[in-house]
């Protein structure tokens, strides 16, 4: 897992979302100034003291234009110490789901479970980028179990450290608030009480998880000073047990939640989001070895009654999928990635509730066929994933064919990832005169590409074409013939990485 992620960090160019955390972090850990605070600062905070711990080069703070004013080499550089941070916190996620899955299930349902997590590939995607994806799964595993400890222990310190991880999950994205529900629902369901017992019980523990992680949220504010409107700031000492920055965010992403942008689906454009999108997303972006386990496991369970499970593993997954398909921001799987460990731990626990009943077929009755069966689900999740090795962000399973492009877009297949690539190839082929049709964040010189950018309702000139497949499927309006003929027939073309249409155009022609 470590060794594919850094291989990923390296040759991955930064994507869309991370020149604004990285540079935000960054500064505001040299002098304490949030620029932006539409993100918590928890990862963008670790991002940026990687940065300055592994003394990359920087442009200054004046502006995130300024702080990119690098050179290629060392814009490299700069993006792979900003993403260490997540490829700690994906090795730590790794380890949780193992020691969970072995207090779950025991010893070899923890070890499918972190063998499904390391080779899925949107976890091994996600968990190299320095976003906040990874991090707040790392928050939403944490909390849960810890709960799921502390409800058959009652020792308090899993209290602590459950209060401490939906925190740390507080300060890498706002929408971990739906965490509390869930506390809420496991302590009640979990006991077995009189009612009024169990309510009363829910109420105070998801109290006393919310209290460490408020805490842990108002000290990392503490140090922190604000741009922010007048309206969105208020003095000390309220500042310090409402800090303004984490509420702006919550604000901010309720905003742009509630606001939409041109989601992409099936062919389909809309800013209104679409009710299924990330059912299907999971569906197309996840190793069918694992689809096969996630559903094996969703009958043993509800054969057995697996009563920790449902109230641990399949009631959070279901919130994690309802809460975003509420909003009009269909951006990508990653947004139900906090779904995937906590699927990889469904998958896991098979062998122990593998029920014989589940088939008549005698030679799959029984652990040993149950173990059988799911090794080698395992061996092909991890083949498909390989075999995808390293362009795991534009990763589509088999079901998706040779065109993934028809059904899902943006951070789901290109997000500016490919341009170290692209750079590549410019440089074998010559240097030839470029033009560039994308959606990464940083100009093409910043990568040490001399293009012009273009815009698809522009006449095509008759030079190298790169076309990000993103630009294409959200382009509602008019486009200009040749990307016309690009979109319907990208066999024409050369894909670079996995986002990337290249065209020859100089001479009028596809190569």
């Amino acid at each position: 897992m470590a060794a594919q992620m850094l291989e990923q960090a390296w040759a991955d160019s930064i994507t869309v979302d991370e020149p604004h955390y990285i540079w935000s972090g960054t500064c505001l850990v040299s002098d304490g100034l949030d620029r932006d605070p539409s993100q918590p600062v928890g990862h963008r905070v670790l991002s940026g003291l990687a940065v300055r711990l592994a003394g990359a080069t920087t442009g200054g703070c004046a502006s995130q234009d300024a702080f990119y004013r690098v050179s290629p080499d060392q814009l490299r550089r700069l993006t792979l110490a900003a993403r260490v941070p997540n490829l700690i916190a994906a090795l730590l996620l790794a380890i949780v789901v193992f020691f969970w899955g072995r207090a779950l299930s025991g010893a070899v349902a923890g070890a499918i479970a972190i063998s499904l997590l390391v080779f899925e590939p949107t976890v091994l995607a996600h968990g190299h980028l320095a976003t906040g994806d990874l991090p707040l799964s790392l928050g939403v595993v944490g909390t849960l179990g810890a709960h799921w400890a502390w409800s058959r222990t009652r020792q308090g310190g899993w209290l602590l450290l459950g209060g401490l991880a939906l925190g740390w999950a507080l300060l890498s994205k706002v929408s971990a608030l739906e965490l509390l529900p869930l506390v809420a629902a496991a302590e009640f369901f979990a006991a077995r009480r009189p009612l009024a017992q169990r309510a009363r019980a829910a109420i105070a523990v998801t109290a006393g998880f919310a209290a460490v992680a408020w805490t842990l949220v108002c000290l990392a504010y503490l140090p922190v000073t604000l741009q922010l409107p007048p309206a969105g700031a208020h003095p000390a000492p309220l500042a310090w047990v409402a800090p303004p920055g984490w509420l702006f965010s919550l604000s901010h992403q309720l905003g742009a939640a509630g606001s939409g942008r041109n989601n992409f689906i099936n062919g389909q454009v809309s800013r209104n989001g679409f009710g299924y999108y990330f059912l299907e997303a999971f569906a197309l972006k996840t190793t069918l070895g694992m689809l096969a386990l996630v559903a094996l496991a969703a009958l043993a369970h509800l054969r057995t009654r697996a009563r920790t499970e449902a109230i641990y593993i399949w009631l959070p997954v279901a919130l994690l999928f309802l809460i975003p398909s509420l909003g009009k921001l269909d951006l990508g799987v990653r947004y139900v990635l906090p779904a995937y460990p906590l699927l990889a731990l469904a998958a896991g626990s098979l062998v122990g509730h593998w029920p014989r009943e589940l088939t008549r077929l005698p030679w799959l009755a029984g652990r040993r066929a149950a173990l059988g069966l799911a090794s080698a689900l395992v061996v092909a999740t991890a083949l498909s994933s390989l075999a995808h090795r390293p362009l795991h962000i534009g990763y589509f399973n088999e079901l998706a064919g040779p065109r993934p492009e028809r059904y899902l877009s943006n951070s789901n297949l290109d997000w500016g990832q490919d341009a170290w690539r692209l750079r590549a190839w410019w440089d074998g082929a010559g240097r030839p005169p470029l033009g560039l049709v994308w959606s990464g964040s940083l100009p093409p010189q910043n990568f040490g590409v001399d293009a012009q950018q273009l815009t698809l309702d522009q006449p095509a000139p008759r030079v190298w074409l790169a076309v990000g497949l993103n630009s294409l499927d959200e382009q509602a309006g008019p486009v200009d013939t040749v990307y016309q003929a690009l979109k319907e027939s990208p066999a024409s073309a050369t894909r670079i990485g996995s986002s990337i249409q290249l065209l020859d155009n100089s001479v009028g022609r596809a190569t």
